[in-house]
């Protein structure tokens, strides 16, 4: 069983729990929160190139994101 398996939503909220790096932007779910206990804390990282067209320009070029 994968944690997909294990999801208690159909979608996925937004969340507050967030942290990022010079690759990656990433969400973080506390059990139960998304998914069971069993799965437990759950990350997902979305990377800065699928966030291009959605980002502050501004912002792009603090972070260095080409």
């Amino acid at each position: 069983m994968n944690n997909s398996e294990m999801l208690l939503v159909d979608k996925i909220p937004a969340t507050e729990n967030f942290y990022f790096d010079n690759k990656n932007l990433y969400f973080h779910y506390s059990p139960y929160e998304i998914a069971a206990f069993a799965a437990g804390d759950i990350t997902i990282p979305v990377s800065w190139g699928d966030l291009k067209g959605t980002l502050n320009p501004e912002f792009m070029k603090r972070m260095k994101i080409n």
